[in-house]
């Protein structure tokens, strides 16, 4: 529950025929305290009420009747129900977003709880299932979208009256639009959403798939990549804290399989592994059942290739028309990778009238998420750029200025502004004509290029 200082308010909700009083009794039997009462009540809507995919089933006396409703009848129902009880609620409505990025332009409801100058946000019909191919399944895990942090709510919820965002800083629905899919399953895991709320609003991140358990969190995610397409050859960290001892946990690739005795154990259930990936083939993070050997997937890492096979497929991909032909160091797959999609790429030549991009260098290309770079291949000496980025990892990073012909000295410019959501930045006036690289260091080995550019005069 987060504290607010908005003002409660009541809104119209359709009218009930109905008298829940009884039903709504009988759900909070038992339960004393007013978080406990909302609980119940999100429960029994997520267990006893399927979606109706006939769209038919708009008000709550008719879902209740029929035991299934869309998202408004699911809300109102949970409204009547809390009402009878002493609890304040209110329907809020808006566009929302799936795991995919679509949009639903016709609306989504949830609900918006409100006890005693605290608040809290809920959606029982996401948190009560799904329809694949026309057809409802109820979850496993019901908890994923109960008391949902606002952060995290916004990724995929955007109520139509801003001050129901709860943020300190409300996005813009162009924001909202741009901001990836996630799902409520990172709060679940621990991860932090005050990190992945501003990542998320900075820059466009391409998340791994994440999965709960079926009766709570399996595991906190403490380190891991941060994109969804990760390199063979490249390494990456994992580090895990098993909160249910019931589970073993392993990652798998492809014929490559690392049990949980090959990770390093650093104590009081956290697990740690360093890992460079084998195959072509999707990363997973596996836990298994030790009494009943049920797997669950925990995070799921797109085929390396993925990623690179659906842009060039893509037909509506700008970047592949023939404007753009004459563009030098046009790998779009890598500026998509880090954070630049096609649209925003072309956009960007277009209006600064680029003929050549920095060289991304391909077996790096992920270890940042860009927000601010000269995107012109040729820089003048003696001028002034900024360079803001996010790092997918801990390693140290650098601007290095290397001389042409028989000047073999080289200028270092070490990139040490963070600021308090991890994006590091510098600005800095080339001095020698030649060749810069904006590189980083990984286990304080030698210095490897992301980016590189040419220095004229």
């Amino acid at each position: 529950m987060f504290t607010t200082d908005l003002p409660f308010e009541e809104d119209y909700v359709y009218p009930s025929k109905v008298d829940y009083s009884a039903l709504a009794e009988s759900i909070v039997s038992g339960r004393t305290n007013a978080h406990d009462k909302v609980r119940a009540i999100y429960a029994w809507l997520c267990k006893n009420i399927a979606y109706d995919t006939t769209y038919t089933i708009y008000h709550a006396d008719e879902c209740y009747a029929a035991r299934r409703g869309v998202c408004l009848a699911y809300s109102e129902l949970f409204y009547h129900l809390a009402k009878c009880v002493g609890i304040k609620s209110r329907v809020i409505v808006g566009p929302s977003k799936d795991h995919k990025g679509v949009i639903d332009l016709r609306g989504h409801a949830w609900v918006y709880v409100y006890i005693d100058g605290k608040g809290m946000l809920l959606d029982p019909t996401w948190g009560a299932g799904s329809v694949t191919n026309g057809e409802f399944r109820h979850n496993k895990y019901i908890w994923s979208w109960y008391d949902v942090d606002p952060q995290l709510m916004i990724m995929t919820h955007f109520p139509k009256d801003s001050k129901y965002q709860f943020l300190d800083s409300p996005i813009t629905y162009e924001e909202f639009k741009m901001m990836i899919p996630t799902s409520a399953e990172w709060a679940i895991h621990k991860f932090d959403i005050n990190r992945l709320f501003h990542l998320a609003r900075r820059g466009r991140l391409e998340l791994p798939q994440v999965h709960g358990g079926t009766e709570g969190p399996i595991v906190e995610l403490l380190e891991f990549p941060l994109h969804r397409n990760l390199k063979v050859g490249r390494s990456y960290t994992f580090r895990i804290k098993i909160v249910d001892r019931r589970y073993n946990i392993y990652l798998k690739n492809f014929r490559k399989i690392v049990e949980l005795n090959e990770w390093q154990d650093e104590g009081d259930g956290v697990y740690y592994l360093r890992y460079t990936v084998k195959e072509r083939a999707s990363v997973e993070i596996v836990c298994r059942n030790i009494n009943s050997n049920e797997l669950h997937y925990i995070l799921l890492y797109a085929d390396p290739d993925s990623l690179k096979e659906q842009l060039e497929n893509d037909k509506d991909n700008p970047l592949r028309r023939s404007e753009f032909k004459h563009v030098g160091n046009l790998m779009y797959w890598e500026w998509s990778a880090a954070g630049i999609s096609p649209e925003s790429l072309a956009q960007i030549i277009r209006e600064q009238r680029i003929e050549a991009l920095p060289l991304f260098c391909t077996d790096t290309g992920e270890t940042l998420r860009i927000v601010d770079v000269p995107m012109h291949h040729k820089l003048k000496a003696g001028q002034s750029y900024t360079f803001r980025f996010y790092p997918t990892g801990d390693n140290n990073w650098a601007l290095i200025e290397h001389g042409n012909g028989g000047d073999t000295s080289k200028i270092w410019h070490h990139v040490t502004e963070r600021s308090s959501d991890g994006m590091l930045s510098i600005t800095i006036t080339p001095k020698k004509i030649g060749a810069m690289y904006l590189s980083f260091c990984e286990e304080n080995r030698a210095y490897y290029a992301s980016l590189v550019y040419d220095i004229v005069p």
